[in-house]
């Protein structure tokens, strides 16, 4: 692990176009991983303390330290040039919610998805990056309950080709012969 969102993160939008990356840390209390947003594990095995006004409270919040196992309900990434750079976005250019990844050219790549999907599969599935809970005796993320988001189960090329039920650019997808 490691990388944006682990070790550093962009400022800002032009930080993100030149490269430039601000370490994660923690100057008050010294556990930078309640701001790693992909330090999963170190999330998972710690107990959580709110911090009104950037305060640590003095007790810790319910939450149990590796009482529960991790879901990801929303797992992929857009089938789109470069779309591992930014995997929660999609293009739909009837959303107002429509966006392409950071640095992509727009169009589609079926096979950066796939390798997204297969990575972080195998990533999850390797018990060694994958701990056993001491409290539930399950692994800290259960991936048969992995649910893949966004992926495009039309049938390419045919799909774009289905002009009688797909009319260019109506998004739509044939639900009769």
């Amino acid at each position: 692990m490691g990388g944006e969102g682990f070790d550093w993160f962009y400022a800002s939008l032009s930080d993100r176009a030149a490269q430039t990356r601000t370490p994660i840390t923690d100057a008050g209390v010294g556990k930078p991983w309640v701001f790693r947003f992909k330090d999963l594990q170190a999330w998972w095995s710690n107990p959580h303390f709110n911090r009104p006004g950037g305060v640590e409270s003095g007790t810790p919040t319910a939450w149990a330290p590796q009482s529960k196992p991790i879901w990801f309900t929303e797992l992929g990434c857009p089938a789109i040039d470069r779309g591992t750079n930014q995997p929660n976005v999609f293009f739909d250019p009837k959303s107002s919610e429509s966006f392409i990844p950071y640095f992509s050219r727009g169009w589609r790549d079926d096979a950066i998805q796939r390798a997204y999907l297969e990575a972080t599969y195998l990533h999850w599935g390797d018990p060694a990056n994958n701990p056993i809970s001491g409290v539930t005796s399950a692994r800290m993320v259960h991936v048969p309950e992995c649910a893949a988001w966004t992926w495009d189960a039309r049938p390419y090329p045919f799909f774009p080709e289905l002009t009688t039920c797909n009319p260019p650019g109506a998004g739509r997808v044939c639900l009769t012969h």
